[in-house]
């Protein structure tokens, strides 16, 4: 297993270099943290798009699909009716 201590200095390398290095990888752990966060929302706001989309085009078919039936069957009433 790898022993590896990401916040050791590298022997040899001078304290410039030393601040760049930290600097680069607080500004990429920042990067990364916000890309972490947006696809968090992507996910959340597509979960809520599907559950949403999905439930509410069920619930319309269902209710065009009970007004039809409804009709049908008023129209069966009434053209027994006119037929006595």
């Amino acid at each position: 297993m790898s022993n590896h201590d990401g916040n050791a200095a590298v022997p040899g390398l001078s304290a410039i270099a030393t601040a760049i290095d930290v600097g680069l990888r607080d500004f990429m752990l920042r990067v990364y943290n916000y890309m972490a966060a947006g696809v968090g929302l992507t996910g959340v706001a597509g979960a809520y798009g599907h559950e949403y989309a999905t439930c509410r085009w069920h619930l319309r078919i269902r209710e065009l699909l009970a007004a039809g039936l409804a009709l049908k069957t008023r129209r069966r009433q009434d053209d027994v009716a006119g037929a006595l």
